[in-house]
């Protein structure tokens, strides 16, 4: 009689180890042949069935009605916006282009190429980077103007710091910018000489030359001694004992608009354009007078590199090298007195770059 204490047997028993391994391997062989069988409704079409057919396009294109199914979409259930949008973009049967985010989407007016308009023929006409027309005027007519922005309050302090200020942005960046003046870097400071004469332009440089230190920039300024304008040639050279040898760039303020052809003939003067050709250094001429016309005793000229020129341009020539034009900010009412259809080219900028071109 069996044991009253002994379990029952259970109802199923754990299969042997060689049960399980044909039970997985049963199954494995099953995928595998699931998976060969999809393969071969995929792959197994011979290459030869499609080898000398050719695929009509055009006829399969005309299957496709494109106007049902852009009704089929403004017939659905969709936002108004989005209908709106689709028909915008179709408009005439046409898709319209999509546009960045930077891109303007309203049409507006024609742009107006030509907004300054000088009462005389210009001499040059010069174009900015977007394509508007800056005229040149003659040295007496800006003058004129600035004459005028004066007796509203433009004082000629206040242009000397504008004109200031678009030469220390436009020098800043010709020397390095702030690569060369990080604190890191304060043993490569530029070095830069300021050329300035004894008159208005001179006290532009002046300008210049202090904004320059401010932002860490060894200057070196020269500045003739009127009381010894009348010495001798040797006498006049010691006054450039302190000027370095190598410098980074040179800001020219040696002649004004009135007195020009004079001061090129003095002895300073011409021992201060021999030091500026015989050095390395790009030479920046702030607010130069347009040049004379050739003649035989013409003295020698600093050959610049770049003019900066103030309001509106002169007609500057071909020597004296790139062309750039630097914001004062005189008032429109003292353009309109002076017959002068003005706005504003500069757009964000202090300083802009000019390009000539033939006038019509």
């Amino acid at each position: 009689m069996p044991d009253a204490r002994s379990s029952p047997k259970k109802a199923f028993q754990t299969p042997k180890k060689s049960e399980r391994e044909v039970a997985g391997g049963s199954n494995v062989k099953s995928r595998r042949n699931q998976q060969q069988s999809k393969n071969d409704l995929c792959f197994s079409t011979p290459a030869e069935k499609f080898k000398n057919e050719e695929f009509d396009f055009e006829k399969n294109l005309a299957l496709f009605d494109k106007q049902a199914v852009f009704e089929e979409i403004d017939s659905s259930q969709q936002p108004d916006v989005v209908r709106l949008v689709d028909t915008n973009r179709r408009r005439g049967g046409r898709t319209e282009a999509k546009y960045r985010h930077d891109q303007n989407v309203l049409h507006s007016a024609p742009v107006r190429y030509n907004r300054i308009a000088v009462p005389e023929t210009p001499e040059v006409e010069y174009v900015t980077d977007t394509g508007l027309v800056v005229p040149s005027v003659t040295s007496r007519a800006r003058d004129t103007l600035l004459q005028a922005a004066q007796r509203h309050g433009l004082t000629i302090g206040r242009q000397q710091e504008m004109l200031g200020r678009g030469c220390t942005e436009m020098a800043l960046q010709l020397v390095g910018s702030h690569a060369r003046l990080m604190p890191e870097n304060l043993h490569q400071a530029p070095r830069v000489a300021c050329l300035c004469g004894p008159h208005s332009q001179g006290a532009a440089g002046l300008n210049a030359a202090r904004q320059l230190a401010g932002h860490g920039v060894q200057v070196t300024v020269f500045l003739p001694d009127l009381a010894l304008t009348c010495r001798a040639l040797s006498t006049e050279l010691q006054l450039f004992t302190d000027l370095p040898e190598t410098v980074d760039l040179i800001v020219c303020t040696l002649d004004d608009h009135e007195l020009s052809s004079q001061l090129a003939f003095q002895p300073w003067h011409r021992s201060a354009v021999a030091w500026a050709n015989g050095s390395r250094a790009p030479v920046l001429a702030l607010d130069p007078p347009a040049p004379p016309p050739p003649a035989a005793a013409a003295p020698a000229a600093i050959e610049c590199k770049y003019t900066l020129g103030a309001v509106l341009p002169l007609g500057y020539g071909a020597q004296q090298g790139a062309v750039y034009l630097c914001n004062l900010n005189v008032p429109t009412e003292v353009f309109r007195s002076q017959r002068i259809e003005y706005v504003s080219p500069f757009g964000p900028r202090i300083v802009i770059p000019l390009h000539a071109r033939d006038v019509d």
